[in-house]
């Protein structure tokens, strides 16, 4: 797997939301990874308010440590 960001959730066109089971095993039960503690992070809001800007924040300063 990439260093990339990973859609877990899937919203239909009715307005619900549901967990992508396919997407959540390929991150979760990876062996370098199931041990481990996970933190999600999820940010929404309209265009233009910075959600880009928080993700790449929160990036760098992991990949630094």
């Amino acid at each position: 797997m990439t260093d990339r960001a990973v859609q877990i959730l899937q919203t239909q066109n009715n307005n619900v939301t549901q967990f992508d089971n396919e997407a959540l095993e390929a991150v979760f039960l990876r062996e370098d990874v199931r041990d481990k503690r996970v933190v999600v992070v999820s940010i929404s809001g309209i265009f233009g308010k910075g959600k880009s800007f928080l993700l790449n924040y929160m990036l760098k300063y992991l990949n630094s440590q």
